[in-house]
């Protein structure tokens, strides 16, 4: 298996190597920083997801997630984890954008591993995985494995951990983001450079050692290790409310 490529929060020097949508999707997710729940910027959540394969295509279908004028990051994010947990319109694009801030903000804390505690026991109770199929809310499987007397103190216990405290009521995702189809004109990846057969100036190379950045891939390597870290806790924590 070939090494990762490294990728930097340069969107325009991957665009000369991906697609534009690919791009856009990578560079969204990683950039060499450590960022918290409560640091995201709401451009965050503005991306197109596509919903057929890019390869030797001009263009193809995707969804489109704008937030709306004047929405703040956190007031968007409450209301997903609400839906998530309490509601019945929390579907599989959802737990995408959920997930996109997990991989974003990961950290062995608390509030990462009740945020992949949710997207682990909502995929694992999932009766399908399509892109516009709803998810069972945290709320019905907490009830249907605990029981109705028990249920909701083994959900707080879970919520407590979440960088935001949710409210008894929903004011609905519709209120804070826009999710349309659409479509998307993908781009041909410019060539790389290469020096003619007969160029025959060579320059002259410094006889300095240069050591390669590996800053960026250490920092996957140490989000990797994260998320396999939490993976484990949680399957142990919650192996009664995940279905093999």
């Amino acid at each position: 298996m070939k090494d990762p490529p490294y990728i930097n929060n340069h969107t325009m020097q991957i665009a000369d190597l991906l697609g534009p949508l690919e791009a856009e999707r990578i560079s969204i997710l990683f950039s060499p920083e450590n960022l918290k729940v409560r640091n995201l910027s709401i451009s965050f959540f503005s991306f197109k997801l596509p919903l057929e394969p890019t390869h030797s295509r001009t263009s193809c279908k995707c969804l489109i997630f704008k937030p709306l004028p004047g929405v703040k990051a956190e007031n968007l994010l409450v209301a997903l984890l609400w839906e998530a947990v309490f509601g019945k319109k929390f579907k599989v694009y959802h737990w995408y954008v959920l997930f996109n801030v997990l991989i974003r903000t990961i950290n062995k804390d608390k509030n990462s591993e009740a945020l992949l505690s949710i997207l682990v026991i909502l995929t694992a109770n999932a009766a399908t995985t399509r892109w516009n199929s709803n998810l069972k809310p945290m709320k019905s499987i907490f009830r249907r494995i605990y029981g109705t007397e028990s249920h909701q103190f083994e959900l707080e216990k879970l919520l407590n951990n979440l960088p935001y405290r949710l409210p008894r009521k929903s004011e609905g995702i519709e209120n804070f983001m826009q999710i349309t189809e659409g479509m998307f004109k993908l781009e041909k990846p410019k060539e790389l450079a290469r020096i003619g057969v007969g160029y025959k100036d060579k320059g002259s190379l410094s006889s300095e050692k240069v050591d390669p950045e590996l800053q960026t891939f250490q920092f996957f390597i140490e989000k990797e290790e994260f998320f396999d870290v939490l993976l484990r806790q949680v399957q142990l924590k919650y192996s009664n409310l995940i279905i093999d």
